[in-house]
């Protein structure tokens, strides 16, 4: 049934001349505008559609960069890092939906939004917020202003999905069935980004309002920090990727137990509840927290300290994989 929605709702988007597309795009329910791009929700058909507007630079328009998944503004790795980060080019981010979707379409795996149709269409330039100065690196003050004058985007049609994880625990958790709600996420986050591992993609921005759900199934999307190893990356870029090829199965623990304590102890400090090792949660939520605990206080620690900077600051791989125990 996925497929075959997906197949009509692409056959209905093509069709349609660009002018008649945007006024489409132009005539949805807007969702909101964030760091990645504006989002809205249209009803095609009876089929509803999730667009994204992707900012597409002038650089990434030039002929010669039309499709290409090089680093084409020369940002340095650390921009990889989800603390602000713009994202690397809406062509890396169009190329991981369409090899994802491949992989529903194909039977592979089912963890991924179908994308239906895309299309360049132009697009009204937004003021970007000011996202800190990345130790003012100049390639990332390039990409910045480029963005913020961009006059097209990428428009990506997408699977509609109703729920992101954050959005969908809540409401699990306010209907008193937050351990099953916990057990199929961990289960299903771990399942996407081992996939996601295998296939040589390291997403880097798996947090709860990046990963989807119908309510039985998790979708990782939002791929504006992927990186692939079949992209035109430098040396650097590849050497990146491999010291974080497990990043993604960290970065969804991390995620996972952080939300844990904000929910069930909102008011206690979140490193003693994880040191403690869960005490005074549920049992359910206490062993999540034991058991993933240790690495997501180095991991915490690591983000604290990329925020305050330097950007430079070395992955903890080795003490990850060794974390320290407490308690």
């Amino acid at each position: 049934m996925r497929v075959e929605r997906h197949r009509e709702a692409g056959r209905l988007l093509g069709e349609l001349a660009d002018d008649a597309l945007a006024e489409l795009v132009d005539g949805a329910v807007v969702l909101r505008s964030g760091i990645g791009g504006r989002t809205a929700l249209l009803d095609l058909d009876g089929i509803k559609v999730f667009v994204k507007r992707i900012p597409l630079t002038d650089l990434e328009r030039q002929p010669r960069h039309v499709g290409s998944t090089a680093n084409l503004f020369g940002l340095p790795t650390f921009y990889q890092y989800g603390v602000g980060s713009t994202g690397f080019g809406a062509w890396r981010e169009l190329a991981t939906h369409v090899k994802t979707t491949g992989w529903v379409v194909d039977g592979v795996s089912e963890h991924f939004p179908l994308l239906h149709h895309w299309r360049v269409l132009p697009a009204t330039p937004v003021a970007m917020p000011d996202f800190g100065d990345w130790d003012g690196d100049p390639a990332v003050r390039r990409r910045v202003a480029a963005i913020s004058e961009a006059t097209s985007s990428i428009v990506l049609f997408l699977e509609y999905l109703p729920w992101s994880l954050h959005e969908w625990l809540l409401i699990r958790f306010d209907a008193g069935d937050g351990e099953r709600a916990v057990t199929l996420a961990d289960r299903q986050l771990h399942a996407g980004t081992e996939l996601l591992r295998e296939r040589g993609i390291v997403h880097f921005d798996a947090h709860p309002g990046n990963v989807l759900t119908d309510g039985e199934q998790l979708y990782f999307s939002d791929f504006g920090l992927a990186l692939d190893q079949e992209f035109e990356r430098t040396p650097a870029e590849a050497a990146f990727q491999e010291l974080h090829r497990d990043w993604d199965r960290y970065d969804v623990e991390r995620y996972l137990v952080n939300w844990l304590c904000e929910r069930l102890a909102p008011d206690v400090d979140r490193t003693e509840v994880i040191r403690s090792g869960g005490a005074g949660l549920p049992e359910f939520a206490a062993a999540v927290v034991r058991r993933y605990g240790p690495a997501v206080l180095v991991l915490n620690d690591f983000y604290g300290r990329l925020v305050a900077g330097p950007k430079t600051t070395p992955f903890p791989l080795e003490e990850l994989k060794s974390p320290p125990r407490h308690g």
